[in-house]
């Protein structure tokens, strides 16, 4: 049962709080994660269609890093 109670307040991420987890909700650290995806998600999209660009190509352009595509995809491996 513990272990389900650790899992559930710490990696379950919960619809009702916008994906967020019960402990990181509670340690005050949701509002900066939800900041911080509305600002990834504002720069993904391109201003003139509304339409989302790929995650490569948004990292590129907020850190100028070229090989995005290859670094995680040897993260993958």
């Amino acid at each position: 049962m513990l272990e389900f109670v650790r899992w559930y307040n710490h990696q379950h991420k919960q619809s009702g709080l916008k994906f967020v987890t019960l402990a990181q909700r509670h340690d005050g650290k949701a509002k900066t994660i939800l900041r911080y995806r509305e600002q990834a998600y504002g720069a993904a999209r391109l201003p003139w269609s509304g339409t989302l660009v790929s995650f490569d190509t948004k990292l590129e352009r907020l850190f100028g890093y070229r090989g995005v595509h290859d670094y995680f995809s040897q993260l993958r491996r």
